[in-house]
């Protein structure tokens, strides 16, 4: 995920051009950025739209300075969303590894989920699932990996959003993903799980198990083929530059 700076200063993220070199292996999520993403682009839209009702035009502002401020207001309003669900994702990361939140703000979206996961699977087996597992597939991709349970033969996903009760989840996206996790792991047969926090309900936690569908894993392999292609990644995992 990064390197160290050449001056010494720190780490920096890695790119495509260290990946090549270095024979390092691109993600699940980067892999699947080739996918068009139509839920996120009507979201996307509807904060400009948001942003345009409630701006008022200031009295002799342009077209180009008022679009320009409403797409600042947008984006500021979307960064906001980004930050805050990085916030809670990261909170129910390190409260699986025994951190105790101090941030009282917190407790609504662990609580959440801790009784969705409860209600959901036998209460003995929860404490057994593993967090952020990492892996490297001979495929030629690599990931991180919410929580998996060997045991129970789980992979799961965390996703937070703003949803409500009545909002429909679950996306093809999401199972691809999971598709190319439960592989990555070993774990072709595992049951996959999205589990969606709402940051604009907190306490809201509703879990979506999906059902195998062999043209997800499909459209993966596609993907990670076309991503090859087009950051012109050797297709020979085995002969990578340097190695």
């Amino acid at each position: 995920y990064e390197i160290e700076k050449k001056d010494g200063s720190g780490k920096r993220p890695t790119t495509v051009k260290d990946a090549k070199k270095l024979g390092l292996l691109p993600s699940v999520t980067e892999i699947m950025k080739v996918l068009p993403k139509p839920a996120l682009i009507r979201w996307m839209n509807k904060q400009v739209l948001m942003a345009a009702l409630t701006l008022t035009r200031n009295e002799g502002e342009s077209d180009e300075a008022y679009i320009d401020r409403i797409m600042y207001d947008a984006e500021d309003h979307s960064r906001q969303a980004r930050e805050k669900g990085t916030a809670i994702h990261g909170a129910i990361e390190k409260w699986l590894v025994g951190w105790v939140p101090s941030d009282e703000a917190f407790w609504p979206y662990l609580d959440g989920f801790r009784d969705a996961m409860h209600n959901y699977l036998p209460l003995a087996d929860f404490d057994y699932f593993e967090s952020e597992k990492s892996f490297a597939s001979p495929l030629g991709y690599g990931g991180k990996v919410d929580l998996h349970h060997r045991k129970l033969n789980i992979v799961a996903d965390i996703k937070t959003s703003e949803f409500d009760e009545n909002k429909a989840l679950g996306y093809p996206e999401h199972i691809i993903q999971l598709e190319a996790y439960r592989h990555g792991l070993g774990m072709p047969d595992a049951r996959m799980l999205n589990i969606y926090i709402s940051t604009s309900v907190p306490g809201l936690v509703r879990i979506v198990e999906h059902v195998k569908n062999d043209g997800h894993w499909e459209i993966f392999l596609a993907c990670l083929e076309f991503y090859r292609k087009i950051k012109k990644f050797p297709l020979d995992y085995n002969k990578r530059e340097g190695l």
